[in-house]
């Protein structure tokens, strides 16, 4: 998972050569591995397909199709870092109110300053895709899988006031700049147009 513009630089002021926010890559290792299904949104089907690769947690990959169940309602628990002007939106269901839920949490969060919203969303469940379509539409960028999240897959979408400094993320191997540059080009295609 990679998190761009995460912290601000003030946050880090004793280390020489912060500039601007901070981006921050996590590593994720499965202790206890278990049975379950994921489905992954078509947008982001080969990236996070590679991305559970070499992964040992017996989970059984899919692509996620299908219609949000009828009178399914979201539910939401937002996070807010104030002193990073973050808010992180996890969402517990996602139903058919979503697009007015997202709305909603933004709102609330950026009365109280928040730049940078974070999304997670359970992978359990097919109708997924069309919450990443309605994220990608509104902004939001490829953040990063996390698996077992919710003890089920989860994944991380992102979206950021201002254009991320990503000459200035150093990541220092191949599958950390990988994921930096599904990040990267995917903020191109929808935050950046």
């Amino acid at each position: 998972m990679l998190a761009v513009d995460l912290m601000p630089a003030e946050a880090y002021e004793m280390d020489e050569g912060v500039a601007g926010r901070v981006a921050g890559l996590v590593d994720f290792r499965i202790v206890r591995p278990s049975a379950q299904t994921v489905y992954l949104p078509q947008a982001y089907e080969p990236e996070l397909r590679d991305l559970y690769e070499g992964f040992e947690d017996g989970c059984r990959i899919d692509t996620g199709s299908g219609t949000i169940p009828w009178g399914l309602k979201s539910k939401v628990e937002t996070t807010v870092l104030d002193f990073a002007q973050l808010a992180k939106h996890c969402f517990h269901e996602a139903g058919e109110d979503f697009g007015e839920a997202i709305d909603a949490a933004e709102a609330e969060s950026a009365g109280r300053g928040c730049v940078i919203h974070h999304v997670v969303l359970n992978l359990s469940y097919p109708w997924r895709g069309r919450h990443v379509d309605m994220l990608r539409s509104r902004g939001y960028f490829f953040g990063g899988l996390l698996p077992r999240w919710f003890d089920d897959g989860g994944f991380l979408m992102q979206k950021t006031k201002d254009t991320p400094n990503w000459d200035g993320i150093k990541l220092f191997s191949e599958r950390a700049r990988k994921i930096g540059e599904i990040a990267r080009v995917d903020w191109a295609g929808t935050a950046g147009r």
